[in-house]
């Protein structure tokens, strides 16, 4: 259901079917250690600054079971201590968060 789930395809700098959001949030073609398919995207902004990489999907069945996973690499040797977060967010056609059954985070 996600479209273009590898970055293989490009439009200039950002992949096809993704939108980058955050005041200073570039994103870059990485074409080696690609876990996927033969490129990834490098997303990096200015400290404290969001960066956001979002897809919307259509499709999605009210009550019925999806399995949703993801890869990242972090290549900071301190990105536990900078404060960097990485984080899944699911939001409705009406723009609301929507909070999973058993409250998991990743």
């Amino acid at each position: 259901m996600v479209a273009n789930y590898s970055f293989e395809d490009y439009t200039g700098a950002v992949p096809e079917s993704w939108t980058i959001a955050g005041a200073t949030a570039t994103a870059t073609k990485i074409t080696e250690n690609a876990q996927n398919g033969s490129v990834a995207i490098k997303l990096e902004g200015s400290s404290g600054d969001r960066c956001d990489l979002k897809q919307t999907i259509a499709g999605i069945e009210p009550g019925a079971t999806y399995t949703m996973s993801l890869w990242y690499k972090d290549n900071t040797q301190t990105a536990g201590a900078s404060g960097r977060r990485r984080w899944l967010n699911l939001i409705n056609d009406t723009g609301k968060s929507i909070t999973m059954p058993d409250k998991s985070t990743l």
